[in-house]
């Protein structure tokens, strides 16, 4: 019979939504942190760089790679850019809590505000605020009109999206401030109008 193994994947916020990093998951969730054979996640979101990780406790896998982009670990790719600044946000968001605290609150802001606008958000708030727009038309429509406007954010298009309708992907750092993403709401509200996206009435009560 083929050995089998317990692979678990981290959530890519993990360290920010959450007090610890996710070394501790099985100990504290699960109670099977001696069954784990891998922990695998990326860097992109919560570190703010690029690649991924590979953690084993397997005598003949241990090692940890910064990957970008390739399913295996090879030296070459693990540059010292990518593991320097993995290092130093890992340390800051462990020396610097508040910083967690101040994202959320910034993730939390633009949610309420989208939600209230009108838009149609995820179920919970999260640094990455996704809207549902009604048409591919609009959606890059209302993406360039932000681009333009001075707000940058990501757009998906099906089929690269979860229910086949596109999406705008705003994203959030401790560093936003509250003017920064008041001023982000207010370009929202009149390009939405404007594309009717969203009713004038909801952005003149907002």
């Amino acid at each position: 019979m083929a050995p089998w193994y317990l692979l678990v994947r981290r959530g890519p916020f993990d360290g920010l939504l959450r007090p610890q990093w996710p070394w501790s998951w099985p100990k504290r969730h699960w109670a099977c942190e001696d069954d784990v054979d891998f922990i695998v996640g990326t860097f992109s979101k919560s570190v703010g760089t690029v690649g991924g990780f590979c953690v084993s406790n397997l005598d003949r896998i241990r090692r940890r790679c910064a990957s970008p982009a390739a399913p295996t670990c090879s030296p070459p790719r693990c540059r010292p850019a990518v593991v320097a600044s993995t290092i130093t946000a890992l340390r800051r968001m462990i020396e610097q809590p508040e910083l967690r605290d101040r994202l959320n609150h910034n993730a939390k802001r633009l949610y309420d505000g989208l939600t209230a606008l009108g838009f149609h958000t995820g179920p919970t708030a999260s640094p990455v605020v996704a809207t549902t727009m009604p048409d591919q038309e609009r959606a890059i429509a209302m993406w360039n009109g932000l681009l333009h406007a001075g707000v940058y954010l990501n757009l998906a298009l099906p089929p690269a999206t979860p229910d086949s309708r596109p999406l705008l992907r705003a994203s959030v750092s401790a560093a936003h401030t509250d003017e920064q993403i008041d001023a982000v709401l207010k370009t929202f509200a009149e390009i939405g109008a404007a594309l009717g996206v969203i009713e004038p009435l909801k952005r003149a009560r907002a």
